[in-house]
């Protein structure tokens, strides 16, 4: 599946994106990504226990809609493992192309785009989303297959408020050690609903939404629990119905 059709017209995405791939990368350090899977025992690939990570960095120059030649105007962050084997892809440091755009601090401009501007600027896959599902429709065979989406190592202020939050409401303490499995929501519950507007939930919920042809009906469940440091990580079981 290529990229959308835009105002820049079907921009090819190795035209428009420079793809580094690293294959055969591993986990992140500490296991807890490793507990998580085996505790599933769920592989729909046999034979392809692999990890692939790629790291997209916009650096090629494409054609805007008036034909001028324009430099991708950010280093938006797309560091993911994808790990055909288990059918997931686990985030471990991202940032989508727009949402630099739109940041002060980021944005190559020294202020942050207009949000109705940055269509202009950028390629049509500017969200996390449309080059993650693109990614992973090139790994693997059959792209409905994907069951598991991760994030590692989740600093996002928005998003740790609301797990520090749960877990205070479960234990009472937000200091104590939580290890896989964690805590576990069910899409139907509040807390679940609550984790999938998070800024580090965004890309599953339009992977969900985009694409849902492909994937099926799914109930996803959502686990929270803190890695080897003790910084926040997420997983979503997108479980079919």
């Amino acid at each position: 599946m290529g990229p959308p059709v835009s105002q820049f017209g079907q921009v090819e995405f190795d035209e428009a994106w420079a793809l580094n791939p690293e294959p055969n990368q591993g986990l992140p350090a500490g296991g807890h990504w490793d507990d998580a899977f085996r505790s599933f025992a769920y592989n729909q690939v046999p034979g392809q226990q692999f990890i692939l990570r790629r790291v997209a960095v916009q650096s090629k120059t494409f054609k805007n809609i008036a034909g001028r030649q324009v430099v991708t105007p950010t280093g938006g962050r797309h560091d993911i493992l994808y790990v055909p084997g288990w059918s997931a892809m686990i985030a471990t440091n991202v940032q989508s192309p727009s949402a630099r755009l739109a940041d002060n601090d980021d944005s190559p401009y020294g202020h942050a785009v207009d949000e109705k501007d940055i269509p202009t600027l950028i390629p049509p896959m500017h969200r996390l989303s449309d080059i993650s599902w693109y990614v992973w429709t090139q790994v693997v065979p059959n792209p409905g297959l994907l069951r598991y989406i991760g994030h590692d190592f989740i600093v996002t202020r928005d998003t740790t408020s609301i797990m520090e939050y749960l877990i205070i409401a479960r234990f009472g303490d937000d200091e104590i050690d939580l290890p896989w499995p964690g805590l576990w929501y069910d899409i139907d519950t509040d807390e679940a609903k609550a984790l999938l507007v998070v800024p580090n939930s965004l890309a599953t919920a339009y992977i969900m939404l985009d694409h849902a042809a492909t994937l099926g009906r799914r109930k996803p469940r959502v686990h929270i629990f803190k890695n080897h440091r003790g910084v926040w990580c997420m997983l979503w079981d997108l479980v079919p119905v």
